[in-house]
């Protein structure tokens, strides 16, 4: 893991005249700035690097990309409800699931 499977996303910030960086869909904060494209590029290096040395100083391993893959257990009742409320709908119970956690999250 090099860091060129991370998203980056780079803006120029006109008032202050510098890059800023910020690594995107991960849920550790990584972000950078450079003066140049070429600094915010080393910049990105330099804290990838500092990251990666902080994972390993706390036994912890690099957060991983979202994938909009995610696993949920819940009770059986619970199951059969959102099936029947995805029904109607003509939905699958994984759009379904996906449409209620989006508008949930949106209101928060």
């Amino acid at each position: 893991m090099g860091g060129d499977d991370y998203e980056v996303v780079v803006v120029y910030d006109e008032e202050n005249a510098e890059f800023f960086g910020s690594v995107t869909g991960r849920r550790d904060g990584l972000t950078f700035i450079g003066s140049t494209p070429a600094r915010v590029k080393e910049e990105f290096r330099i804290s990838f690097d500092d990251y990666l040395k902080i994972c390993a100083e706390r036994g912890k391993s690099p957060d991983e990309t979202f994938t909009g893959a995610m696993e949920a257990s819940v009770v059986a009742a619970v199951d059969v409800a959102a099936a029947a409320a995805a029904e109607p709908g003509g939905m699958t119970l994984s759009e379904w699931l996906g449409e209620t956690v989006e508008q949930v999250t949106a209101a928060n």
